[in-house]
């Protein structure tokens, strides 16, 4: 068996957290890291001693996150320190990074202002260390396509997600919202689902190889918690194009060690 790419979450509220977990992370080699924002902007409203930050606050902690994202990309790429550009290098050995802020209503650590959610992940794509861009399905159309078409210039490419942390939609719903995903310009369509028995999993299993077959962009599909593992093992069989794992904390339920997951090669 084939594992999907590997996506491993770095969950830190602070830079020296952050990059501490990077280094962690390096020695295992995942094909991606996920940098968890939203953790990074709750910490940084608690230096600030806020819950709803200002504009200014809100420049301050943009500036502040971006830093942070290129001190980790150094850290997971030292090889590429020194090149004397800003500018993401892609290579076979590079360790690229998915920037997401994962909202409240989707499972995340704090809110988020809609404007400080754009101008964070427009500041994301512009500073060229995030290979990708996590927009979720529930921003509306027309950001969506702003994001993606800006996302292009800059050279990343967007994954628009959706979780569902109550119940598996039905195979239909499922495949539909993949295929929106498609429509509104994504590169990679992102759905997460919790399943309440055997059937969910084997019905986001069974949404995954159609859709697979259906659409022109990659799929990644999850179906979380202890039910949900298998399709983390076995997803990319039916053609989902990455999974999750952890080295440390994880982002989402059912996620499972890097290490244990490499054994299923």
């Amino acid at each position: 068996m084939t594992l999907p790419k590997v996506i491993v979450p770095i969950v830190a509220s602070t830079e020296e957290e952050a990059i501490e977990q990077a280094k962690k992370i390096r020695e295992k080699k995942p094909d991606i890291v996920e940098l968890r924002l939203d953790h990074l902007w709750k910490g940084q409203m608690e230096l600030l001693k806020t819950e709803n930050p200002d504009r200014i606050q809100a420049t301050i902690i943009i500036t502040n996150i971006t830093d942070i994202c290129e001190s980790v990309y150094e850290t997971l790429n030292p090889a590429k320190n020194g090149s004397g550009t800003s500018a993401y290098i892609d290579s076979p050995d590079t360790i690229d990074i998915l920037a997401t802020f994962r909202t409240l209503e989707e499972g995340g650590e704090c809110a988020i202002h809609p404007m400080d959610y754009i101008d964070l992940n427009n500041a994301m794509m512009e500073i060229g260390k995030a290979k990708y861009i996590d927009v979720e399905l529930r921003t509306d159309e027309a950001t969506i396509k702003d994001f993606v078409a800006h996302a292009h210039e800059m050279g990343c490419e967007v994954v628009v997600s959706h979780h569902d942390f109550e119940k598996t939609p039905s195979v239909q719903e499922m495949c539909d919202t993949l295929e929106t995903m498609q429509k509104l310009g994504a590169d990679i369509a992102k759905i997460a689902v919790m399943p309440n028995n055997m059937m969910d999993v084997a019905n986001l299993l069974s949404a995954t190889a159609q859709m697979n077959l259906e659409l022109e962009i990659p799929i990644i599909t999850i179906s979380m918690g202890k039910l949900g593992e298998v399709s983390r093992v076995y997803g990319g069989e039916f053609g989902s194009y990455a999974t999750f794992a952890t080295c440390g904390e994880a982002s989402a339920p059912g996620q499972i060690d890097i290490e244990d997951l490499k054994k299923y090669k």
